[in-house]
């Protein structure tokens, strides 16, 4: 059924298993095809993330960096197609050994689905926690800055989740650098003090230089210490 269907035109393949359907006049290789949705239904568990949360939470038309990240518990393969890559991603090792996979995951409307998302919250700590894996984060950074109207009491909940001082320093910095950003008073920001590493830590693992923050003991990039 499903060969006959694609040898007529009417469906275009992503994957096997995974199809879309080609409109009227349209080809398999012009009809437009909703990626986020595609990577949404990679797994039945998926759960778009990082930049690609990002993008969603942004409006963005296209995948940043021609990637779609989603986190799955199931084995699945990368996959490329029309030039995007469907990349999977296992949840933070400290979620899988809780049971708290679905930690700040939400619901969003794409045309007629239901798409799963992690929140606006959890995507700032994700892509903190993995900045360098995420890409050049000097692209990625103005964009990171955009997330306004953050639920304090939501980040801390998942960072206490995750129970990683590194991470915790990073998200702590950022806090405190765009405070303006968040819903939280001064006297929340004390929560994150018990949680700091004892050594100094970098904001982008890997990346050496830059200036250390004595209040986070972290170090940061010089363009983002002035």
């Amino acid at each position: 059924m499903l060969c006959r269907l694609g040898q007529q035109g009417a469906i275009g393949r992503i994957r096997r298993g995974l199809y879309y359907a080609v409109l009227k006049k349209k080809s398999s290789s012009t009809c437009s095809v909703d990626l986020y949705l595609a990577a949404s239904r990679f797994t039945d568990d998926a759960v778009l993330g990082y930049l690609s949360a990002l993008d969603i939470h942004a409006g963005a038309r296209k995948p940043t960096g021609g990637r779609i990240y989603f986190f799955t518990g199931h084995k699945a393969r990368t996959t490329k197609f029309r030039g995007v890559r469907f990349v999977p991603c296992t949840h933070p090792e400290s979620l899988l050994r809780t049971g708290w996979t679905d930690a700040e995951i939400e619901t969003v409307r794409r045309p007629g689905f239901d798409v799963r998302v992690t929140s606006p919250e959890r995507t700032l700590v994700d892509i903190l926690s993995r900045l360098k894996w995420c890409g050049d984060w000097r692209s990625s950074w103005p964009r990171l800055k955009k997330l306004s109207g953050l639920n304090l009491d939501s980040i801390v909940g998942y960072l206490e989740r995750l129970d990683n001082s590194a991470i915790t320093a990073r998200v702590g910095w950022y806090i405190d650098r765009y405070r303006r950003r968040f819903d939280g008073t001064t006297d929340d920001y004390a929560l994150f003090e018990n949680g700091l590493p004892g050594q100094p830590r970098y904001l982008v693992p890997g990346e050496r230089g830059g200036m250390l923050v004595p209040d986070w003991n972290i170090i940061v990039p010089t363009e983002l210490a002035r």
